[in-house]
């Protein structure tokens, strides 16, 4: 039964959606000196989130709550399993730190429709 579901979802217009509120998403939090982890997201991609990188952990932890407050799904990247290499752990974890994620669903939409004027939708 769950497959005649999935079987009648339009995933191409799904993926196109979801692709293009990754692009807009790019735009306002660069402002905000976020960067994605990739710039684009794969073309035949179906992205469920989008990766950002913020300036260190407590930047990314206010961002976290302020996404909350204005009804956008933001979390954090999963932890990283210990690994033998204890330096590159380390260097790893660092980045991993940083790292929010956005989902993108409906969400996005009406965020970026009441916020479509504004150049900075965040502050510090």
């Amino acid at each position: 039964k769950s497959s005649a579901h999935f079987k009648k979802v339009d995933w191409k217009l799904i993926s196109k959606k979801r692709r293009d509120r990754w692009n807009k998403l790019v735009k306002y939090f660069t402002f905000i000196d976020c960067y994605p982890i990739w710039n684009k997201p794969n073309y035949k991609s179906c992205p469920w989130v989008i990766p950002f990188k913020a300036k260190n952990i407590f930047y990314r932890d206010k961002i976290i709550d302020w996404g909350k407050k204005n009804n956008l799904n933001i979390i954090t990247w999963p932890n990283l399993p210990k690994h033998q290499d204890k330096q590159h752990y380390e260097f790893c974890n660092k980045i991993w730190k940083k790292i929010f994620c956005i989902e993108l669903n409906d969400s996005v939409d009406l965020f970026i429709k009441t916020n479509g004027k504004k150049k900075y939708i965040f502050s510090d």
